[in-house]
């Protein structure tokens, strides 16, 4: 990270402050006393959430993708090998 990325890092910041803001409207300080195993769970789910959005996002870049072009007009590389052992 270089000073370049300040920027975006302070409005990184405000949006997990909006959102904890939300989460404390709508839960209060419930989430302060929950048992850590059941906040496992919770980010655990938010994980799968966010790998699944992820793939979800890949799948489509991978199809633009003969589309998408780098500086130099070359084919962006999406990297098309598959899973390991595959």
């Amino acid at each position: 990270m270089n000073a370049g990325h300040e920027r975006e890092l302070v409005e990184f910041w405000l949006r997990l402050r909006e959102r904890l803001e939300a989460g404390a409207r709508s839960y209060g300080a419930a989430s302060f006393g929950r048992e850590p195993a059941e906040l496992a769970r919770e980010i655990e789910q938010e994980l799968l959430d966010v790998c699944g959005w992820a793939f979800l996002l890949w799948c489509r870049l991978r199809r633009l993708a003969p589309l998408l072009r780098l500086g130099g007009g070359q084919p962006m590389d999406m990297g098309v090998e598959g899973p390991p052992g595959r």
